[in-house]
């Protein structure tokens, strides 16, 4: 055994970094609800949301900040984890996260609420099996009817290649010295010195070459986590989704947007050869084959009593999407994992300016894009194509035209305080939104200034790059 690995096979002794996963929003998955024929939990009450493997706790701090009425949970074994949550929650003014130091075994023991939403993203293939199963417990016993499941993991048969790499890793580190971190960075320059000496392994796997250069380039603390645990083991989504079922919960759909739409991620010969096999279950494992993704976030949803009467075309066409960038840089081409998909120039031209007024409900975008020569369903494919891409995203709330005035203020401490941390950052950083139920990525020059113009340190009109992002931080809700 490699020294610093819990007895489960997690790492303890190296650090994690700081991330924020956009996947994690209850608005991103009640998106995924809609899209898929589920019904979306109500966010505009008080929910209730848990985090299992939070980690630095960032994704919950964020989305509590979103969620300000909301009753937010995050559990982490790690007591470091845990600490560094509740200071920064502290020092971030957020009061409606509360940080659980405990296993997964442990959790089962206390008392929770029921939760609509119960999340964990980079757990579920890196634990051993008792773990797993705790897992599949707490979701049993702990969500709603009703209720949605995030769950991702490393994926087959995308890992097909990097599994041995993987084992010249875990060798090469055993047998050096140090901690995980400083065990991982001897392994991946072994690995990568191995790499130019002409192994036919490598000529047999060009993509494994291409690995191996990603992982010097890698962060050597996220390294250790992502390949020294020893329960380290990827899966298949058939497989998954049959555990998952032990936990009383049926697999939806993909928070990998695109994943979605069958037309966006393989070709039409490949599909229609999919589609002649004999099971879902069968169509399921192939179209994993077609895709090859290393990396699924699936989502998942517990059978209600009022599934019978869920309105679909009301449910979607109620979701509310908006641009977190310039509406006026939307282009007419995206790109998707089958390749290029282009638009009409003038549905672009008259989409442009809908968007730069804020975010609108499915609805009231494709009424306002409509036309005599227009399909409605048309539209709403193209927008659901353009949400998929990544365009467009799933806002919590429309939010009308700020007027002409410039901001004057933060729209709270905590966002205050947020613009502060961002702008003493190393790279960009998140800042939370109510009005998206996320964060809006900013970087720390933007941040600097936003903060000097409110100050007063900035006099008279600001400077072009300034005078467009303070609009933008309006209609976003950052800004008031």
């Amino acid at each position: 055994m490699i020294d610093g690995i819990h007895s489960h096979g997690y790492i303890l002794d190296a650090s994690y970094p700081t991330t924020f996963f956009r996947e994690l929003s209850p608005v991103w998955l009640n998106y995924v609800a809609a899209l898929n024929g589920a019904a979306p939990r109500e966010l505009s009450q008080t929910f209730t949301y848990l985090e299992l493997g939070c980690g630095t706790g960032f994704s919950s701090l964020v989305h509590g900040a979103a969620f300000p009425s909301a009753e937010f949970h995050a559990c982490d074994f790690n007591p470091i984890c845990i600490a560094a949550c509740e200071q920064r929650a502290g020092a971030l003014a957020i009061r409606n996260v509360r940080f659980h130091e405990a296993s997964f075994e442990e959790l089962l023991t206390r008392n929770l609420p029921e939760f609509d939403f119960i999340v964990l993203h980079g757990v579920y293939s890196w634990v051993d099996n008792p773990v797993q199963q705790s897992i599949r417990q707490l979701i049993r016993e702990n969500l709603k009817p009703g209720g949605l499941v995030y769950l991702s993991y490393n994926c087959l048969p995308g890992w097909t290649c990097e599994v041995p790499l993987r084992k010249l890793l875990l060798e090469f580190a055993a047998a050096s010295k140090g901690d995980s971190s400083q065990r991982t960075e001897h392994a991946v320059h072994t690995l990568k010195r191995l790499r130019s000496s002409g192994l036919e392994f490598f000529r047999a796997n060009p993509s494994a070459i291409t690995a191996v250069d990603a992982y010097a380039r890698s962060d050597s603390s996220y390294m250790a986590h992502e390949f020294l645990d020893e329960a380290w083991e990827p899966r298949y989504s058939v497989d998954v989704a049959d555990e998952m079922m032990e936990a009383e919960v049926s697999y939806l759909g993909s928070a990998t947007l695109v994943d979605n739409h069958e037309p966006l991620i393989i070709d039409s010969s490949t599909a229609e050869a999919i589609s002649g096999l004999e099971t879902a279950r069968q169509r399921q494992l192939a179209t994993d084959f077609a895709v090859n993704r290393q990396f699924r976030r699936d989502v998942f949803v517990r059978p209600s009593e009022n599934d019978e009467n869920v309105d679909v075309a009301r449910n979607l066409s109620d979701v509310v999407i908006g641009c977190l960038g310039n509406p006026a840089t939307i282009s007419t081409t995206i790109q998707v994992p089958r390749g290029r998909v282009n638009f009409h120039a003038d549905f672009i031209q008259e989409l442009r300016p809908l968007m730069s007024r804020g975010p609108a409900t499915l609805r009231q975008v494709a009424t306002a894009l409509g036309g005599e020569i227009r399909n409605s369903g048309e539209i709403v494919r193209n927008l659901l194509y353009l949400v998929a891409a990544g365009v467009l995203t799933p806002f919590a709330k429309p939010f009308g035209p700020t007027g002409s005035h410039m901001p004057r203020e933060f729209a709270s401490t905590t966002v205050k305080r947020m613009f502060e941390d961002v702008a003493h950052a190393d790279g960009p950083g998140q800042i939370a939104s109510e009005v998206v139920g996320s964060a809006i990525e900013m970087r720390p020059n933007d941040a600097a200034a936003v903060i000097e113009y409110l100050t007063g340190r900035i006099r008279g009109e600001p400077k072009t790059a300034l005078a467009e992002l303070l609009p933008r931080l309006l209609r976003l809700g950052l800004l008031k």
